[in-house]
């Protein structure tokens, strides 16, 4: 055989390390997506524990807030009313019929009726 001196055409040739660009271009596009996901990731468990946090203290809180409304509610039975004021040692009795202010059913209905239930009934009950 005989050798040929031919020269490499240098413009064949690659210069360093040959990458194709769809190969880099779908590595970087799933290296964003991880990132992404570990990012949304991070964001839910967050986002659960605040919840779970909130949660408690709303239970916590309308715990409380039964606890109140019961005590509110034995205070102001008519046994507790009588005892504390047994124990503070006031004299109460209702009102002669000259201090009874009635209000007219006009001006009962130009304002809300809502308010003023709790007054009908107990004058419905002194009568």
């Amino acid at each position: 055989m005989a050798r040929t001196n031919r020269r490499k055409n240098r413009k064949k040739e690659r210069e360093g390390i040959g990458v194709h660009a769809p190969a880099v271009a779908v590595v970087s596009l799933l290296a964003t997506v991880f990132i992404s996901y570990l990012y949304l990731c991070g964001r839910c468990d967050d986002l659960g524990y605040r919840i779970k946090k909130i949660e408690g203290e709303f239970q916590a809180l309308h715990r409380r807030v039964l606890n109140e409304e019961y005590k509110w509610s034995r205070m102001k039975s008519p046994g507790e009313i009588r005892r504390y004021l047994k124990k503070h040692a006031l004299n109460m009795a209702w009102p002669d019929e000259s201090r009874i202010v009635r209000i007219p059913m006009s001006a009962r209905r130009a304002l809300d009726i809502q308010e003023f239930e709790p007054a009908i009934q107990v004058a419905k009950r002194s009568d």
